[in-house]
C-alpha cells in the first residue's frame, strides 16, 4: 500500500494532536514489530508525527496501538507504551497538566482541556465519597477497537500524578471499559492498584488527600499561556448531537440485554417523552440507533477480527446466538459466518 502523503490528505473523523504518538515508531521497532508496515496498513505517514500539533486520525491512532498487539502476539504493548510515556510527551496539554498547582488542579485541567487535544473524547473530574474519579472515555462509535487506547491514556494519566508525587504513587482502583484480559495481572502490577474491568468509563480513583500535593513545575503563568494556546490551536469538537450522546450511551452500554430508551433517558438526564420527538424530528428512533449501531459493530467484527460468532452475539447485547442470526440475515440477506467467510 502507497504511503498517503500528509500534505495532501484531509484528515477525516476524529483527530488528536500527533503528541499522543511521540516516541510510538521506535517503541514499536524496538519490540519487534514494523512500524512502517502498521503506519502504512492504517494510511498513516509517519512524518506527520514530526509536529506535536499535527493532527492524525484517532481511529488510526486506535487502530495502529490494536495492530501491534496482535502482531506481536503481546496484549502488554499499549501498557508498557503508556507506562513509559513521559507527561512533557503530550505536548500541550501534559505541560498544562505539569504547569498546575496541585495533583487535583492537574487532574481538573486534564478534564477541562483533553477534549482540545483528542475530539469525540470525554473527560471528566468526579468527587465522590472522599476519593476523586478521573474518567476517560472516547465518544466515538465507530472506534470498536479501543482497549489498548484505554490503558495507554490511564497510564499517561498516572505518569502525570507520578511526576507530582514520585514513582510509588499509585491510585486507590482502576477502572476499565472493556471485559476481563488475560494481561489483567499485568495491569494491576502497572498501575498498583486493583482493576474493575466492564466498567462505564475508563478511570482512576484516588483520595482527595492526594489530591492535594503540589506540582513540582507549577507555573501559573505558564499555565494561562498554555491554556488560551490549546483552546486556539486544539480540536474540540463542539456540543455532540442528541444522536451522537445517545450512540455513544449505546456503544457504552451494547451488551447490558435490558438496554432501552428509559435507561437512556435516565443517563442523559433527558425526559422520555423528549427524547422520543427529538428523535423523531430527526426521522430516527431509539430502536433504530441500537440497530444500526449493532449492524456497524457485527460487520467490524465478523471482518476486522477472529472473534468466535457467540461472542460477537454476547458484545452486541443479543440474548442468544440465533437472535443475532435473524437480525444479521435482517442486515444482509445471509447468516454471520457466510459473511465473514465472504470477506476474509
Amino acid at each position: 500500500m502507497a504511503r498517503i502523503d500528509s500534505s495532501s490528505r484531509a484528515v477525516s473523523g476524529a483527530r488528536v494532536f500527533a503528541s499522543a504518538a511521540t516516541g510510538l515508531g521506535a517503541f514499536l521497532e524496538a519490540n519487534r514489530v514494523c512500524a512502517g508496515s502498521l503506519f502504512d496498513q492504517v494510511a498513516l505517514d509517519p512524518e506527520r508525527l514530526a509536529s506535536p500539533t499535527a493532527p492524525i486520525g484517532l481511529r488510526q491512532y486506535c487502530d495502529i496501538l490494536e495492530l501491534a498487539a496482535r502482531r506481536s502476539h503481546d496484549p502488554t504493548v499499549g501498557l508498557r507504551y503508556g507506562q513509559q510515556f513521559k507527561p512533557e510527551m503530550l505536548g500541550l496539554i501534559g505541560h498544562i497538566a505539569l504547569s498546575s498547582p496541585t495533583l487535583r488542579a492537574a487532574a481538573e485541567n486534564l478534564a477541562a482541556y483533553f477534549g482540545y487535544h483528542q475530539e469525540d473524547t470525554v473527560t471528566r473530574l468526579v468527587d465522590a465519597n472522599g476519593t476523586c474519579r478521573l474518567t476517560y472515555a472516547i465518544r466515538s462509535p465507530h472506534i470498536a477497537e479501543r482497549r489498548q487506547d484505554a490503558v495507554v491514556t490511564l497510564g499517561m494519566y498516572v505518569n502525570v500524578f507520578r511526576h507530582g508525587a514520585g514513582p510509588d504513587w499509585c491510585p486507590q482502583e482502576v477502572h476499565l471499559e472493556h471485559a476481563r484480559t488475560e494481561d489483567w495481572r499485568a495491569i494491576e502490577e502497572a498501575f498498583g492498584a486493583p482493576v474493575l474491568f466492564g466498567q462505564d468509563a475508563n478511570a482512576l480513583v484516588f483520595r482527595h488527600d492526594q489530591a492535594a500535593r503540589a506540582m513540582p513545575d507549577a507555573n501559573l503563568p505558564l499555565l494561562d499561556l498554555l491554556c488560551a494556546t490549546i483552546v486556539q490551536m486544539g480540536m474540540a469538537g463542539g456540543t455532540p448531537s442528541l444522536e451522537e450522546r445517545i450512540r455513544a450511551y449505546v456503544r457504552a452500554n451494547l451488551s447490558v440485554r435490558d438496554l432501552s430508551l428509559r435507561h437512556a433517558s435516565d443517563a442523559l438526564g433527558i425526559p422520555r417523552w423528549t427524547l422520543q420527538r427529538r428523535l423523531a424530528e430527526g426521522n430516527t428512533s431509539f430502536a433504530d440507533i441500537v440497530d444500526r449501531l449493532r449492524r456497524d459493530l457485527a460487520e467490524h467484527y465478523l471482518a476486522g477480527t477472529k472473534h468466535p460468532v457467540s461472542e460477537i452475539s454476547a458484545l452486541l447485547g443479543f440474548s442468544e446466538v440465533s437472535a443475532f442470526t435473524r437480525a444479521f440475515r435482517r442486515w444482509h440477506g445471509v447468516p454471520p459466518r457466510t459473511y465473514r467467510g465472504h470477506t476474509s
